[in-house]
């Protein structure tokens, strides 16, 4: 029961991370593409609120800035009337009336003021910072993968003790499980009762069924930022990291990685083995519905992600499979007293 509500909240915070992420990860106004475009250059915007109105000041960044001339500003329908600056990044005054002109030795991007362009999302400030720890780190690493590992480690490391109590509080659950199932035989037309009961099972043993779900809470302010920093980080444009073409674009060998070891994360912690898919595969995924959609669900939207953030995941789960068969391996002495 408390399982299956786990799961739907695991869930739902994945749907959440995503729509943090979902919105344009560069910050890109609209931009209008000119005859010699070459497809290499952009212009992006630093996030500073959720959106732009006319009058809020707002910063342009053009890359690459070694191809970078001049900002061009022209009131709309009179070109004749320019400003040009040769700032860059540059702060501008949103003004629906006019546009600005970037200017590059080989490329030129016209780019128009719009009403409403996205920030990243909740939590941008702490995928700022983020970005630039990943920054910091790839100044002596020379590498943007590299970065992201580390980073993804760093992170783990820190929020450690809550992934110890979250996963040691859903092997308790899994302990008193036979006694759960009978309890439900028992009271299975009582609903009322049997969830009296269950809760009195759990207070003898010392469980709060809620307990798991408090630190995935905490923890999803920073994983949204981390989502959000590496869909946003501009430098891994055009960046290979081992057989990773670019880290920046998708790339479905990865996808499927991460779906496979999403799918193993899912089978420990709900504590189902190999020799159960095995021996009876009908009763398992009719049991487990929802943790069995999760690797689905992971390959769907990472489709469409770029595999600098597929990398993060990837490496995250995989800390965390280790980390679920550690606490596994750990003896119950604890637990089994309170049984007694």
């Amino acid at each position: 029961m408390f399982r299956n509500k786990r799961l739907s909240l695991v869930l739902i915070l994945v749907v959440i991370i995503l729509a943090g992420c979902s919105t344009n990860p560069e910050y890109k106004l609209n931009i209008s593409k000119a005859d010699d475009y070459t497809g290499e250059s952009k212009v992006v915007v630093e996030p500073h609120q959720q959106g732009y109105a006319q009058g809020d000041k707002i910063t342009l960044t053009a890359y690459p800035k070694d191809q970078f001339k001049s900002w061009h500003v022209n009131n709309m329908g009179d070109e004749e009337k320019q400003d040009v600056y040769s700032e860059n990044p540059k702060e501008f005054i949103v003004d629906n009336s006019k546009e600005v002109i970037a200017t590059f030795s080989d490329t030129t991007i016209d780019v128009q003021f719009k009403k409403g362009t996205s920030s990243g999302g909740m939590f941008g400030w702490l995928g700022d910072l983020m970005q630039n720890l990943l920054g910091t780190i790839y100044d002596y690493t020379k590498s943007y993968g590299l970065s992201i590992i580390i980073l993804t480690l760093a992170v783990k490391l820190i929020l450690y003790p809550l992934t110890h109590k979250q996963t040691s509080s859903m092997k308790k659950m899994q302990q008193i499980q036979p006694e759960i199932e009978k309890l439900k035989e028992k009271y299975g037309d009582n609903q009322q009762k049997f969830q009296e009961e269950t809760m009195k099972l759990y207070q003898k043993h010392k469980i709060n069924p809620l307990s798991g779900c408090l630190p995935m809470v905490v923890q999803m302010p920073i994983l949204i930022a981390l989502f959000q920093a590496l869909r946003g980080w501009e430098d891994l444009a055009g960046k290979s990291f081992l057989i990773i073409p670019d880290l920046s674009q998708g790339y479905m060998p990865l996808v499927l990685l991460t779906g496979v070891i999403t799918a193993v994360q899912s089978l420990l912690t709900q504590n189902i083995s190999f020799d159960d898919l095995k021996s009876n595969p009908q009763k398992v995924i009719a049991d487990n519905k929802m943790a069995l959609f999760m690797p689905l669900f992971i390959i769907f939207i990472g489709a469409s992600l770029p595999a600098g953030v597929l990398l993060y995941w990837f490496i995250s789960n995989l800390i965390m499979v280790i980390q679920q068969y550690l606490i596994s391996k750990e003896p119950d002495v604890e637990f089994k007293e309170e049984s007694n």
